[in-house]
């Protein structure tokens, strides 16, 4: 039989008070949390901050209220327990205006919480910054059980960042909630400020078909975009990814400078496709181990690939390198709060990639621009077709995607549809 939600949430309070309660280093894990909400732009931007006066073994909030109070520009705005289980929000001007209210937890004195111009109300806030016993990187939020700023939330301004900080371990999986709880927007411990509404978008394109004006677009917006094919190129660098190239073609694949030449390596992939019959499509596979646009290689899913075996060898290597090159790319985003980062991967489908991806962004460009496009980076049209015919065809790349937008126009254009595409998403970042 389940436990009933109020049992649920019981029997995690006490878990994880318990963790909070061990936790050594508190001070020092406090002032890293707090460090990673100072360097938030909502932080720099906003003038009216609510933050909580930590109380007991709760993630200490010093840092903040120091920031707070030292600032011309900033109001320190802390709660103020009503007996009718709301909150009063109240500017305090210096930690002596504070004293322990009816619960034990610091509060504003009556006769400072009293004064007319000291009440601000929730709407007035510009960053809400809210303890709790845990939290779920989904922004679900653990209080205390009085249900206090349960009902505080949906007085903020759909807009104001709400940001949750706790010490890591009380993360948990997931915290147990009503479809109608609202969640913090933040989370921040002293190991990470992950925005919950954190997500992947993987490119679909044609060849020279814009998905790199895309790609630039989001680097301009500072959302970290992580190249499949440039990761394959720097794995040449890698030590260990050199001596298996090498214990597998000998010396031979090395240039003069000791470094390994990917067009010897692509030779040498092109004369085991051509001992297999397939002399067409492996011609400049190898170099960058991306299986990219750029014509150095093919696909790893194809017939080709399973008759090649230097070929299926070169993929087997590269593939899983990159994949973890990804992972700790995508884990790093999270970590340091960014809501989005950008998937671009010419092989993103044929690789099972998607299954990673929130949304699929096709990039849809007509065909003469396409070619013009081709031409101009001195590819014949017959290149162009060769290349792609070593991915998929554009009507199941468009048929996968969630999400699209037009490159039928100027460079401008195309970064407005971004633009429009990325507020709707991402509204108030």
């Amino acid at each position: 039989m389940e436990l009933p939600l109020t049992e649920k949430k019981k029997m995690l309070r006490s878990t994880l008070r318990k963790r909070r309660a061990a936790l050594p280093d508190r001070e020092k894990r406090s002032q890293r949390a707090c460090q990673r909400v100072l360097e938030m732009p909502a932080w720099q931007t906003a003038k009216i901050v609510l933050v909580y006066v930590n109380f007991r073994s709760e993630l200490e909030t010093n840092l903040l209220i120091e920031k707070l109070l030292a600032s011309p520009e900033k109001r320190c705005i802390v709660p103020f327990c009503l007996p009718e289980g709301a909150l009063e929000l109240v500017e305090i001007r210096s930690r002596e205006e504070l004293e322990p209210g009816a619960y034990g937890i610091p509060e504003p004195k009556t006769e400072v919480w009293q004064l007319p111009e000291r009440i601000v109300l929730p709407q007035e806030i510009d960053l809400a910054v809210l303890p709790g016993v845990g939290f779920d990187l989904q922004g679900r939020r653990l209080g205390q059980g009085g249900g206090f700023y349960d009902r505080l939330l949906p007085k903020l301004r759909k807009e104001t960042p709400t940001v949750g900080i706790a010490f890591e371990c009380q993360l948990a999986e997931e915290i147990p909630s009503e479809p109608h709880d609202l969640r913090v927007q933040f989370i921040a411990t002293e190991e990470r400020l992950q925005d919950v509404r954190f997500q992947v978008w993987g490119l679909l394109g044609g060849i020279a078909g814009g998905k790199s004006l895309a790609a630039d677009f989001f680097r301009q917006k500072e959302i970290p975009v992580f190249d499949a094919d440039r990761a394959g190129h720097e794995l040449y660098r890698r030590t260990d990814i050199q001596e298996c190239l090498i214990q597998r073609w000998g010396t031979d694949i090395l240039a003069e400078d000791g470094s390994l030449d990917r067009k010897k390596i692509a030779r040498k992939v092109f004369q085991a496709g051509e001992n297999s019959g397939n002399s067409g499509n492996s011609g400049n596979s190898g170099n960058s181990g991306a299986n990219g646009e750029n014509g150095e290689n093919s696909s790893a899913e194809t017939e080709e690939t399973s008759k090649n075996e230097e070929l299926a060898f070169l993929n087997g290597l590269f593939h899983p390198a990159i994949r973890q090159e990804w992972l700790q790319f995508r884990e790093s985003a999270a970590r340091n709060g960014k809501p989005l980062v950008i998937l671009d991967a010419p092989l993103l489908l044929e690789l099972g990639w998607q299954e990673e991806c929130h949304e699929l962004l096709f990039i849809e460009t007509p065909r003469a621009r396409q070619i013009r496009f081709a031409l101009a980076r001195g590819w014949t049209l017959e290149e162009l077709e060769a290349r792609e015919r070593r991915q998929l065809p554009l009507t199941e790349k468009r048929a996968a995607a969630t999400l699209c937008v037009s490159n039928s126009g100027t460079k401008e254009e195309l970064a407005g549809h971004l633009e429009v595409l990325f507020a709707k998403k991402f509204a108030g970042n």
